[in-house]
Order: structure tokens, then sequence, then C-alpha cells
């Protein structure tokens, strides 16, 4: 697991549009009954939106808008890995890592959000709501391996437990 935060740069116009209504309109139009396609572009999302300076509040407000999207797919996708003879075959084995992959993302998002905030207490609401989504989306990646026999990522509980510090400074 990588705990290196992405580089993050200041929007240009190649960036994703990340104003609210934007982005719900491209929610909208997603694919959803194509669970490979919705994924992969979920997945490029979330990376370009990480990859970019904003405020904790616009962070939040899109990773909100993509969450229920995010959590679709993956249940669509734990519907094909999940009650499956073990080892997983290679297809299900690839669906598991594709569930796990989504979660890893939102976890750096909220988690690049929590670093953003640091120990502002002016923002310690928005700062609790980063570090629970992160744990929440950490928790599923160790679900998510525990679910399936895999050895979880190195790192894992590292950021688990630095996420569980931050939040007992607050």
């Amino acid at each position: 697991m990588d705990l290196e935060l992405p580089k993050r740069k200041k929007p240009d116009i190649s960036s994703i549009d990340t104003h609210p209504d934007a982005l719900r309109a491209w929610v909208d139009r997603l694919p959803l009954l194509n669970t490979g396609k919705t994924r992969q572009l979920l997945v490029d999302t979330l990376d370009r939106l990480n990859q970019l300076e904003m405020s904790p509040d616009d962070r939040n407000a899109s990773l909100e808008i993509l969450s229920t999207s995010v959590m679709c797919v993956i249940d669509a996708l734990k519907k094909d890995f999940l009650d499956k003879p073990l080892p997983l075959q290679a297809r299900h084995a690839s669906q598991a890592n594709q569930a796990i992959d989504l979660c890893n993302r939102m976890a750096t998002g909220y988690r690049i959000m929590a670093d953003d905030l640091g120990q502002n207490e002016a923002q310690n609401r928005i700062l609790s709501i980063a570090i629970h989504r992160s744990l929440r989306y950490l928790s599923e990646v160790l679900l998510g391996h525990y679910q399936v026999y895999l050895q979880y990522p190195e790192g894992l509980w590292r950021s688990i437990h630095s996420l569980y510090a931050l939040a007992e400074e607050c």
C-alpha cells in the first residue's frame, strides 16, 4: 500500500471539472449497467481528483458525490467474487482486486483531505469526516483481503493507526 499521498497540482484547463453540478451531471451519465466501464471511469476520475489541489470542503463534496457510484460498482464486483471457491480463478481474483483498488482510491482522497486539514481546530468537523471516511474505506480494503484470503498490503495498518492517532489529537 502506498503510504505516500499523490503530489497535487493547481487545476488547469485540462483538469477535471469539480464543480458539484458538473460532477453530479457526470455521475448521472455513468453507464452503471456496465460495471467494467463505470469502474474504469471512476478510477480515472479519482486519480485526477486526487492529484488536484483543492480546498478540503470542495474535495469532500466531490468525493461524496462519487461515493454512491463507487459503492454500487464495489457491490457489483463483490457479487462476482464472494461465495466463489478459493483460491479464486483469475477473473474473480481480478474483480476482487478491482473492488479493493476502488476502496483504496477513495481512502486516498479522504486521507489527502485529512492531511490538508492537519490539526486546524477550526476545521475539526470536516477533519472528523475525512478521518471517518478514510478509515471506512481502509477497513473495506482490509476486509476485501480477508474475504479472499490475500495478504493485506504492507503499510495498511500503519495508515489506519496514523489516522486513529490524528483523531485522538483532535
